[in-house]
């Protein structure tokens, strides 16, 4: 077999051979004559870039065109995460606002009893359905002299005593603990302004 026909046969079998078809015998042939054929070996080294380019660059081009949207999706993800974080702070803003305590209207609270003893100041009242959301707490001021002002506080995220009977015991202590009942001659309650304040127990 000449080598031209050598060449003939190794070229019609380099397409199975590239595409891992041809038996071992046909590999072995065409290896052992592109050892000695520069021209078949070249033949073999274009086929295979041939083969190989367009799968080469259709891997490029779906990567290039992949990435926008990688981008555009880490954009979202971005997005929507620091919503989310934004809407959990302000979420927390809102409920620290609303449960901060607040001073209840005076109009709002109905007295029913006052009593000084051992003490200890009780009050008994009810409130009104403005008085909304009172929580049971309460502040007591002294003006050092003869009056303490009372001021109920209420929690908009509280339903505890929307309208309904409430009992106050305070029995004085830290800076009121030197405090002589006997001294106090008045009692207001105190609303949300300082304007706002109804005596409700006088000596």
């Amino acid at each position: 077999m000449t080598v031209r026909n050598q060449c003939g046969i190794v070229r019609d079998l380099l397409p199975s051979y590239i595409d891992g078809l041809c038996s071992n015998e046909s590999k072995e042939f065409i290896e052992i004559h592109n050892k000695s054929c520069d021209a078949c070996r070249e033949v073999l080294n274009q086929m295979k870039t041939e083969v190989s380019f367009p799968n080469e660059k259709d891997r490029v081009e779906r990567l290039t065109a992949k990435k926008p949207f990688k981008k555009l999706k880490n954009i979202l993800i971005i997005s929507i995460s620091s919503l989310l974080i934004l809407a959990v702070i302000l979420t927390a803003i809102v409920f620290e606002y609303l449960n901060q305590p607040r001073p209840v209207d005076t109009n709002s609270i109905i007295i029913q009893e006052i009593v000084i003893e051992n003490n200890q100041l009780t009050v008994i009242g009810d409130t009104a359905h403005s008085a909304l959301w009172y929580s049971g707490e309460y502040e007591i001021n002294y003006d050092g002299v003869e009056t303490l002002y009372l001021i109920p506080r209420y929690r908009q995220v509280s339903k505890e005593n929307s309208s309904g009977r409430f009992v106050i015991n305070h029995e004085f202590r830290g800076e009121l603990l030197e405090l002589d009942l006997a001294s106090i001659n008045k009692i207001y309650l105190q609303g949300k302004n300082p304007s706002d304040i109804r005596l409700i127990w006088e000596r």
